[in-house]
């Protein structure tokens, strides 16, 4: 049975695009059988032709469209060498194992040291090489913002010649340092 859905990207359903003509029940079962002739087999062809070649120009559209919307919504962001970033676990996602549920999907703050196009090789604070971490895609980085005035912050301040953090990257870092600032007040 073929599928009678019509693909809203190109504005028809398989069967029209197969056998070129919009399928009925009044067309299932002929009461009788015309002869053909060569001109009506053209003209039926010429016509699937043409709304196979309107489908095709449609899909083709939709996905430009579909281009020009990712281009346009995809946020650049800028890393450098000697950022501080985490690193996104990609690999719990897959699996279903209730360790992986509570186990943390972004890294403590690793340091930038290498690059090679959109991938970065990432080394520990102090410098060493992590080595199960050669090159890292940049969409699964992200910047770590230290808290004012840490140890950390003070070790790696903050450069605004690099560029502003992202608006994320600004609202997690205000989450933390509010965060350890209740965990600081609970404790007196």
């Amino acid at each position: 049975m073929m599928n009678n859905r019509i693909l809203l990207a190109l504005k028809a359903t398989p069967r029209e695009l197969l056998f070129g003509r919009p399928f009925t029940l009044e067309q299932a079962l002929p009461d009788q059988l015309s002869d053909t002739t060569a001109s009506d087999a053209d003209i039926h062809f010429a016509v699937a032709d043409s709304i196979r070649w309107t489908a095709h120009l449609r899909s083709l559209e939709r996905a430009a469209q579909q281009k020009s919307s990712f281009e346009a919504n995809g946020k650049i962001v800028r890393f450098e060498i000697g950022d501080l970033v985490q690193w996104y676990d990609s690999e719990a996602d897959n699996n279903r194992l209730s360790v992986n549920k509570l186990k943390p999907r972004w890294s403590a703050p690793v340091q930038i040291y290498a690059r090679q196009l959109n991938s970065f090789s990432l080394c520990d604070l102090e410098g060493r090489p992590l080595k199960n971490l050669q090159f890292v895609h940049s969409r699964r980085l992200r910047h770590y913002i230290p808290l004012r005035d840490s140890t950390l912050d003070q070790k790696h301040p903050r450069r605004p010649e690099t560029g502003d953090p992202s608006t994320q990257d600004l609202e997690i870092a205000t989450a933390e340092e509010r965060m350890a600032e209740e965990a600081w007040r609970s404790t007196l």
